[in-house]
């Protein structure tokens, strides 16, 4: 009888060894156990989730590029094709009067690549903003049916033509995106072909979004003349550390959320740094060394770009910093880690 115990017992350890369970013979207790594969896997899976999906310098470099007016076919695509190949996104506003067969293979490729679509009503009203809430609204939902039923998602952003916005804020469901750079690329549309006045406007985008991120920039994928534009502007701001992106991406990146019926002029966030050694990145002028976290607080020092200095903390947005014996308050957003 003893044997057969103890055969049993010996049977049932080497059950609940392969159910992932040891046991304690001197208490009887069992208590579970993974194997060394499983705590690998767990491991590399926190680490995974653990490793940010931008870093610092990459954040203080984004700025979202938006398109209204399209859908288009040929300067559409050529857009596209930058896009594609440097890895960057972009929101395409569209009429839903210009949504055809044609045109829905242009927006369906700019989400395979990323992209997202956004709302800039059926008939490109300028006077949307005067309507009676009720028809702009009619407006608006025409085009989101007409996108969805080409790509099979509905927009969640819209932009009024014109820029328009203040009878629809806080009246619709879909945030409203403005800009806060303005190409006026529409003003050149008949100057397809000319390189330095594509090369002009690149030279203007590029002077507008260095030291600016969280810009929107505003454009029209429709012009022969845009698309040029966009052929010099992506490979010189990509060379320049910056990425382009969806508006989305970019909320997203900066950890704002779209609010529908809300206005945005631009993305801003809330840089958190972790304390040690930072260089000034500003684009030109000093960074400002202020004596409490706020924008018009006592200068204390100016820092050229390129100093290194110490973060001690930061605290919405801004980095407690030393500097030479002098401890002040800069924008953390025009910080990179020192390497």
């Amino acid at each position: 009888m003893k044997r057969i115990i103890s055969a049993a017992a010996v049977l049932l350890s080497v059950i609940l060894v392969f159910a992932g369970c040891s046991v304690n013979r001197g208490s009887g207790d069992f208590t579970t156990v993974e194997n060394s594969e499983t705590q690998e896997q767990t491991v590399t899976e926190t680490t995974e989730k653990a490793k940010p999906k931008y870093t610092q310098e990459q954040l203080n470099k984004m700025v979202a590029f938006t398109f209204d007016d399209g859908p288009g076919t040929s300067t559409t695509n050529k857009i596209l094709d930058m896009l594609e190949e440097y890895g960057f996104t972009a929101t395409f506003f569209v009429i839903g009067r210009n949504i055809d067969d044609s045109t829905a293979a242009s927006m369906r490729r700019a989400i395979t690549l990323g992209c997202e679509i956004g709302n800039h009503t059926q008939n490109h009203n300028t006077g949307l903003n005067n309507l009676p809430i009720d028809r702009a609204k009619e407006e608006i939902e025409a085009t989101s049916d007409a996108i969805e039923k080409a790509t099979g998602i509905r927009p969640t952003l819209m932009r009024p033509p014109g820029g328009s916005f203040s009878n629809l804020k806080g009246k619709i469901d879909y945030a409203i995106i403005h800009w806060c750079v303005d190409t006026n690329d529409w003003r050149k549309k008949g100057s397809a072909g000319n390189y330095q006045a594509a090369r002009n406007l690149a030279d203007y985008i590029i002077d507008q979004v260095s030291g600016n991120p969280g810009a929107i920039v505003l454009m029209h994928d429709i012009y022969q003349f845009t698309a040029e534009t966009v052929e010099i502007v992506i490979p010189e701001l990509a060379e320049m550390g910056y990425r382009i992106c969806s508006v989305s991406e970019l909320a997203e990146a900066y950890g704002e959320k779209l609010e529908p019926g809300q206005v945005y002029f631009r993305i801003n966030r809330t840089t958190t740094l972790e304390p040690g050694r930072y260089i000034v990145n500003t684009r030109e002028s000093p960074l400002t060394l202020r004596a409490q976290p706020e924008p018009d607080a006592e200068v204390l020092l100016r820092l050229a770009k390129g100093t290194e200095i110490t973060v001690e903390a930061c605290e919405h947005g801004w980095a407690k910093t030393s500097y030479r014996g002098t401890t002040g308050w800069v924008n953390a957003d025009y910080l990179t880690e020192a390497e």
